[in-house]
């Protein structure tokens, strides 16, 4: 299949899908088991709730599995009530335009949801050793578990 170039709001990326969809692959399948923490336990539940429609599809079209973040990280309860998160995950590729963001300058997508994206030499296994893009995401979820919202 080679390189595909996708645009998705002020980025131009180029992705190797394939290498990306190799890379998921050797990935367990519910990464949040891993942690027993009650924010873990809270995103599982509503994981399906964290991604827009159009990240969905931006992520599909690029092999990236939306069910596998490298790192989720609890910022606690917004005044919203809604509960913030951020993760992150990684496709094989790059950045051909726009802003070579990360923490600092989200782009805002939905009212609950953010995205930046920058090239990256310290990508995790399985991507470690090939050109990576890491998409950072923030998202504001509702607390849905029994336990005491932190």
């Amino acid at each position: 299949m080679g390189i595909l170039e996708v645009a998705f709001a002020q980025w131009v990326v180029q992705a190797d899908v394939q290498q990306t969809k190799r890379c998921y692959a050797q990935l367990k399948d519910d990464p949040w088991d891993e942690c027993d923490c009650d924010a873990c336990k809270n995103f599982a539940l509503v994981h399906k709730q964290a991604y827009p429609p159009e990240v969905l599809s931006f992520f599909g079209g690029l092999g990236v599995d939306w069910r596998k973040p490298f790192e989720l990280s609890h910022y606690g309860r917004l005044p919203s009530g809604l509960h913030l998160y951020n993760g992150w995950h990684y496709f094989c590729g790059s950045v051909a335009s726009g802003p070579q963001s990360g923490f600092s300058d989200p782009h805002r997508v939905h009212p609950t949801f953010q995205i930046a994206m920058f090239e990256t030499n310290e990508a995790r296994a399985p991507f470690t050793g090939v050109q990576c893009v890491q998409v950072e995401i923030y998202t504001e979820l509702p607390w849905v578990i029994d336990s005491p919202e932190p």
